[in-house]
Formats: structure tokens, sequence, C-alpha cells
């Protein structure tokens, strides 16, 4: 036996103790190998993917990839009872399940950023968006099921999985880019599964992201990006969602990036060119009355015993005296006191298509006497657009 077969031979007895190893420590190992044997480094990754039970380092790759789809976690115990159930707020009806424990909000905070992050690189790819979308829907539902407004703030409530986020309307991701949206995907899931204990809604939404690594790993070869030939919309042109059909005003419009931002019942929004129509019949600007600035979200009481109603955003848009008169308020004045009355949630707004919220929101501006009127902060709306400053008509920020 040569010397360097020797030590070749010494080398495997020293490694092949242990089948707990990683493609890099293998990777390492093929490089000292080459050196100790004397061949070549391609040589002596087959030889190393040989000694751990694999015909050729290709085979070794892909098993170690396989592996790799399945996270690897820990579950934690079973809670009693393992799952709860979620209402409506305005009519108690059960809405679903979900586990009996709390995930902390800094791994929500990470599920969030994850989630957002890989939808924003399905813009042209539909059927994956809507997944991930539906999977930000249901934990945007649990989050709200397990910290209350005293736990959790609203404005940070809001941004964890319905914050804005990066679309990508430039270009399809790259294979390689494809394969780092597939490792979040896994490292959202590894996050959740290392938060909860097994249950029915856990395996619910076990179903959802499998579906969604489903979707990614077939991507369609026939996906393009949309060419915009329009020219800019200007402001304060009136646009409809082709999703939903909903209207919007547009605030600005990009050419250069085809993203166009504006105002609509729900608040802000953010939607690529080829989202949007411009509407054949313009309405006038005085006529549009989106329900997030005029439709009251709470009422508060202050030390003088004064009513104010304020909006989603908690700007005032109404105030009524202890003698029962009915006043416009400024956008701006501070009200240093907690609702104690709310008139529907996140879950159950009326600009998401909830009726009986809207009704009840109607029905209180009627009992005041200004259903029919604009609080000042509407009537802001047309300078707001010719100034494209959206801060004008949420001076305490948007919530």
């Amino acid at each position: 036996m040569t010397l360097h077969h020797h030590r070749e031979e010494e080398f495997y007895m020293n490694k092949s103790k242990s089948n707990d190893y990683t493609v890099a420590s293998l990777k390492r190992q093929a490089k000292k190998l080459s050196k100790i044997a004397g061949i070549r480094h391609f040589e002596a990754l087959e030889k190393v993917a040989k000694e751990k039970g694999h015909p050729n380092w290709k085979q070794l790759i892909k098993k170690n990839d396989d592996r790799a789809e399945k996270p690897d976690v820990r579950t934690p115990e079973i809670a009693t009872p393992a799952t709860l159930n979620y209402h409506h707020v305005l009519t108690s009806k059960v809405l679903g399940q979900r586990p009996n424990r709390k995930m902390s909000v800094k791994n929500h905070i990470k599920v969030g950023r994850f989630l957002k992050e890989i939808q924003g690189e399905l813009t042209y790819y539909k059927k994956a968006y809507n997944i991930i979308r539906n999977i930000r829907i249901k934990m945007d539902t649990w989050l709200g099921g397990e910290y209350n407004e005293h736990e959790l703030d609203t404005a940070t409530f809001n941004e964890i999985y319905f914050g804005s986020f990066t679309h990508n309307f430039d270009t399809i991701p790259s294979l390689r880019q494809r394969s780092q949206l597939r490792t979040l995907l896994r490292r959202a899931r590894g996050v959740i599964d290392n938060s909860y204990h097994d249950c029915k809604p856990l395996e619910g939404l076990h179903h959802m992201f499998d579906m969604a690594m489903n979707a990614l790993i077939k991507w369609p070869q026939n996906i393009k990006v949309p060419v915009i030939r329009d020219k800019n919309i200007a402001a304060g042109t009136f646009i409809r969602f082709k999703t939903n059909k909903k209207v919007g005003i547009v605030f600005h419009h990009s050419y250069r990036t085809e993203i166009v931002t504006g105002y609509s019942d729900a608040g802000p929004f953010e939607a690529g060119r080829h989202e949007v129509s411009v509407m054949k019949v313009q309405p006038s600007i005085a006529e549009f009355r989106p329900f997030r600035l005029w439709l009251p979200y709470g009422i508060c009481e202050l030390d003088d015993g004064t009513e104010v109603l304020i909006n989603r955003d908690y700007t005032p848009i109404w105030q009524r005296t202890t003698a029962g008169e009915v006043k416009s308020i400024e956008p701006e004045t501070d009200i240093n006191s907690d609702p104690f009355d709310w008139y529907f949630d996140d879950r159950t707004a009326p600009y998401y298509n909830n009726k009986k919220s809207l009704e009840l929101c109607i029905s209180v501006l009627k009992s005041w006497g200004v259903d029919d009127k604009n609080p000042k902060v509407l009537n802001r709306l047309p300078r707001a657009i010719t100034e494209k400053n959206i801060g004008l008509i949420a001076p305490k920020g948007f919530s």
C-alpha cells in the first residue's frame, strides 16, 4: 500500500464515524481528501459521496435538497383545549378556529416579512400570489385573536401582515430567485411550526403552504411582463380595480415604474398600472366620499362631556356637545380619550363589503343628523390631490 493510499484510508476511517453532515462540510472534506490523495477535486467529491452511501455527488446534492424541503421543527406541547374559536365582532358568529397558543409578536413580524417578500415577486403569477395572500389573511386573523389592542397597538398590528411591501413590476424572478422564494416559504413555515402545537387549524395552514410550495416549484413558462404603453394617469383621475371593480382616485402615476398610488374606500392604495383601468365616465371629485374618511370608526368622550366621532385613522369628524348640538371639528384636534364604543374592526370593515357594518355606521351618522354632510377632513380631498399630499387627509397618520 502506498503512502497516499494509507493516508486516504485513515482519512475515511476518521470521517465516516458520523452521518451528521452538511453539503458545506462534505465539500471541505473533499478539499482535504484531494490534497491527501493527490486527486482532482471532482474525484474527491465523488469519493465522499459514495462514502456517505450515494451513487455520486449529484445524487447526494439532490437528496440533501429533498431533505431541506421538510423543515426540522420542534412542535410545542398541545394546549387544552387545543383550539379556540374566533367570532364575527358584531354578530358573534363563529368564523373559524385557531391554535390555543400565542406566537410571539417577534415571530409574527418575521413570518409577515417573509410572506410579503415572497408575494412582492409574484405580481404576474396570480395563482401563487393569491395563495400567499390567503396565508397572510389567515395569519392576520390568528394574530388578531392572540393579542388585543392593549397588548399590540393597532398601527403595529396593521403593518405585520398587511403593511406596505414592494412589488416587482419589472421582471419575472430568475431560477435562483425562485429558489430563494422557496427557501423563504420554508423558513416562514418553520417559524410557525416551532410556535404552534399540532391541531386541525395548523393542518389546514400546512395544506395552504403545500399548495404555495407546489405553485413555486411548478412555475409556468408562459408568464410575461405586460408592456404598458399608456401615458401617465393624471392626478385626480378615477380608476377601477380590475380584480374587484372598486373605484379609486389617483394621486400619482410613475411611468417609469408603472406604479399607481391613490385613495379608495379602504384608504391609500398602491397598484401596478396593469391592475387598474381608467373609468370612461369620470365622476366629480365632489361626489367621491371614501368610506375611510367619513364613516365613524368609534366614539370618544372628552373631559367636558363632549362626544366625538373619529374615523378609521383616529381623525375627529364630528363633535356633539352635552346640549346635543352637533358641530364640525378640525381634523388636527387632539382627542385625549380612547373610544368607549367601536362600530367595526379591521375584519368587519364596511369597505370590505360588510353590509351590517356599513348600515351601523350610517345609522350613527343619521342619529347625529350628519349623514348627508361632509366632515372637514373629507373636504380636504381635492386640495390633497392637487398638492399630491395624501397626509392632508390623515393628519394623525394612517393606522
